[in-house]
């Protein structure tokens, strides 16, 4: 029980960032950014590279089903981890938790390495109420890169919140328990 209140707590507050994790340029930007990769599809509908260019622009635009029409028609030429991950990504925003575990599980396969896919792994895990699985997955990117796991966390002020949440709770001896865990991580 204690374990699952601490988690919970932990999870909520790490996962509220984004999921992509990067600051939003200007709409001028974005605007320029997917009349780009448009043009560059007019020549060469078939790239995938152009695709998933595509399909990022139109998901930072918050076009999110054109997102994920551009990120599937660029795996179907070329599955690469990256444009799964952006695909999980999509399929976050618009609250389809089993689709993004899927995309993030599917990133994995084609590179273990994919600390991305590990976090957003999580994220969408946690999303569907599935804490322990959540929080393996956290783990998981945390032993991939643990620098970009600690900037995600850091990045969300989430450990300001935490502690106040922690401090909050009911049950005292849970609440030091839980500290002295996000005091460790």
């Amino acid at each position: 029980m204690l374990y699952k209140v601490a988690m919970t707590l932990l999870l909520t507050i790490w996962f509220s960032s984004s999921a992509l994790g990067y600051s939003e340029p200007s709409a001028q930007d974005l605007e320029q950014e997917f009349s780009r990769y448009s043009e560059l599809l007019r020549t060469d509908g078939k790239n995938p590279r152009y695709l998933n260019g595509l399909g990022f622009a139109c998901y930072r635009l918050n076009r999110l089903p054109q997102a994920i029409e551009a990120y599937q028609k660029s795996l179907s030429y070329d599955p690469q981890a990256t444009t799964f991950n952006n695909l999980g990504a999509a399929y976050l925003r618009l609250k389809q938790f089993e689709n993004a575990e899927h995309a993030f599980r599917k990133a994995l396969e084609l590179d273990s390495s994919a600390v991305k896919a590990a976090y957003n792994l999580a994220v969408a895990l946690y999303r569907e109420d599935r804490f322990y699985a959540a929080y393996q997955a956290y783990r998981q990117a945390k032993q991939i890169d643990a620098d970009y796991v600690k900037k995600r966390f850091e990045a969300s002020n989430a450990r300001d919140e935490l502690r106040k949440a922690v401090l909050q709770m009911s049950d005292k001896d849970a609440s030091r328990l839980a500290l002295r865990r996000l005091e460790a991580e």
